[in-house]
Protein backbone atom coordinates (compact mmCIF):
# COMPACT_ATOMS: atom_id res chain seq x y z
CA UNK A 1 0.00 0.00 0.00
CA UNK A 2 1.52 3.42 -0.97
CA UNK A 3 2.00 5.89 1.60
CA UNK A 4 -0.95 7.79 -0.32
CA UNK A 5 -3.10 4.92 0.29
CA UNK A 6 -2.28 4.88 3.85
CA UNK A 7 -3.30 8.45 4.78
CA UNK A 8 -6.28 8.25 2.88
CA UNK A 9 -7.37 5.04 4.60
CA UNK A 10 -6.54 6.83 8.35
CA UNK A 11 -8.67 9.82 6.87
CA UNK A 12 -11.94 7.78 5.86
CA UNK A 13 -11.55 5.25 9.05
CA UNK A 14 -11.76 8.82 11.08
CA UNK A 15 -14.34 10.58 9.54
CA UNK A 16 -16.43 7.30 9.72
CA UNK A 17 -15.41 6.71 13.44
CA UNK A 18 -17.51 10.35 14.65
CA UNK A 19 -20.80 10.35 15.90
CA UNK A 20 -22.41 13.48 15.86
CA UNK A 21 -25.87 14.30 17.41
CA UNK A 22 -27.54 17.58 16.96
CA UNK A 23 -30.16 18.35 18.41
CA UNK A 24 -32.17 21.12 16.36
CA UNK A 25 -35.16 23.50 17.80
CA UNK A 26 -37.52 24.30 15.23
CA UNK A 27 -39.24 27.62 15.43
CA UNK A 28 -42.98 28.30 14.79
CA UNK A 29 -42.39 29.88 11.50
CA UNK A 30 -40.55 26.97 10.31
CA UNK A 31 -43.83 25.44 9.70
CA UNK A 32 -47.29 25.71 7.80
CA UNK A 33 -50.33 25.88 10.31
CA UNK A 34 -50.69 21.48 10.51
CA UNK A 35 -46.84 21.63 11.97
CA UNK A 36 -45.33 20.91 8.81
CA UNK A 37 -41.68 22.00 8.38
CA UNK A 38 -41.26 24.14 5.13
CA UNK A 39 -39.05 21.83 2.81
CA UNK A 40 -36.78 25.10 1.99
CA UNK A 41 -35.67 24.76 6.08
CA UNK A 42 -34.39 21.39 5.68
CA UNK A 43 -30.88 22.82 4.10
CA UNK A 44 -30.69 25.08 7.49
CA UNK A 45 -31.27 22.30 9.46
CA UNK A 46 -28.45 20.42 7.58
CA UNK A 47 -26.14 23.19 7.49
CA UNK A 48 -26.64 23.18 11.42
CA UNK A 49 -25.41 19.64 11.49
CA UNK A 50 -22.58 19.77 9.45
CA UNK A 51 -21.05 22.31 11.12
CA UNK A 52 -21.02 20.69 14.06
CA UNK A 53 -19.73 17.90 12.52
CA UNK A 54 -16.66 19.29 10.79
CA UNK A 55 -15.99 21.12 14.17
CA UNK A 56 -15.58 17.42 15.36
CA UNK A 57 -13.21 17.15 13.29
CA UNK A 58 -11.02 19.38 14.28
Amino acid sequence: MSPNEEREKKIIEKLLGIEDFKEIEVRADDTDLMQVVHSNKYLNYFDDGFISFTQKLG
